[in-house]
């Protein structure tokens, strides 16, 4: 399991869009229909962590929350942290 919250986030919305590291971004999806409960459970943390952390990921552009959709706009973003985090 990944330690840091917030990269453990990011894997679990990368890996739900089809993102993983090797996939081109032709082949993934730009908007899920997932709730912060779903995420909470998937991604074994808090809620209220949760939160926090789709908070600062809309901060800082990288994503678009509505009413149960999260839409993408800086995956490449995300993956590029992961991907830091690996090598």
């Amino acid at each position: 399991m990944i330690r840091s919250s917030h990269r453990r986030l990011s894997a679990v919305l990368l890996r739900l869009c089809g993102a993983r590291l090797d996939v081109p971004a032709g082949e993934t999806v730009s908007a899920l229909d997932v709730t912060q409960q779903e995420l909470v459970q998937l991604a074994n943390m808090s809620r209220s962590m949760v939160g926090r952390i789709l908070d600062d990921m809309e901060q800082a552009g990288q994503i678009v929350r509505r009413y149960g959709q999260i839409s993408f706009v800086g995956r490449d973003v995300l993956k590029q942290q992961l991907m830091e985090e690996v090598l």
